[in-house]
């Protein structure tokens, strides 16, 4: 009797044992599955709550940003409306006045400032000037073969000489010939072995800038020998 109601009772409780396994697993796996859900919710409110900081940084930046500068914009406006504080019409108009003159004063300080810069290139560089036909001269004499075997090199050029030693300008000479513009002009060249004299011509052309004439150099010394350095008469 008790082998046949142990016997009737085992499969009874292999299937509860079964039952309560299947639920422990059940369990498990719901607990597990919550967990992995909840983990991932706050994964993300995580993300959304680092993302909506970052907007909140930028937006405050820009707030700054802007507020920084309506201020300098608003500093700026009150240092040129102090300018004039505490004055009155007559006063603010004569100070006007002033700083209007003082503008004046500048521009045409630079005026004149531009006019003698102008006047001086075009004595100095402009190939119409003494200096630009003198320049030109020397620089052909320097190029001749026959002036750089008799003065040796490096060769230089310059005016007259006071007595003091101190070498003035160029001396030059303009005159009309027939309507037409000429220069005449004389300077000195000097090398390591000879001194020589320079004696030249230009004609004004159609465009006003001068064209060598002819150009000559007498060599100090006995006996005298003249280099024609160019001859376009």
């Amino acid at each position: 009797m008790f082998i046949f109601i142990r016997n009737s009772i085992n499969p009874i409780i292999s299937k509860l044992s079964r039952v309560a396994s299947l639920s422990k697993s059940e369990l498990n796996y719901v607990s597990f599955s919550s967990f992995y859900v909840t983990g991932t919710q706050e994964v993300k409110n995580n993300h959304v709550h680092e993302l909506s900081n970052s907007k909140l940084i930028a937006r405050n930046f820009t707030t700054l940003s802007y507020n920084l500068q309506k201020e300098n914009k608003n500093e700026i406006v009150e240092s040129k409306e102090g300018a004039y504080a505490g004055l009155t019409l007559g006063e603010k108009v004569k100070e006007a006045g002033k700083d209007a003159s003082y503008v004046g004063v500048i521009l045409l300080g630079l005026g004149v400032l531009g006019v003698i810069v102008y006047a001086v290139g075009q004595e100095l560089f402009s190939s119409s000037s003494p200096s630009g036909v003198y320049g030109n001269a020397l620089k052909l004499c320097k190029q001749n073969t026959q002036i750089i075997d008799a003065l040796g090199q490096p060769i230089k050029g310059y005016g007259e000489t006071t007595r003091r030693g101190r070498r003035r300008h160029v001396s030059h000479l303009e005159f009309l010939e027939d309507g037409v513009k000429h220069m005449r002009m004389k300077f000195y060249i000097e090398g390591p072995h000879k001194k020589g004299t320079v004696t030249l011509e230009s004609k004004q052309n159609d465009r006003g800038k001068y064209e060598v004439r002819f150009i000559y150099v007498e060599l100090d010394g006995y006996p005298s020998r003249v280099i024609v350095v160019e001859d376009n008469r």
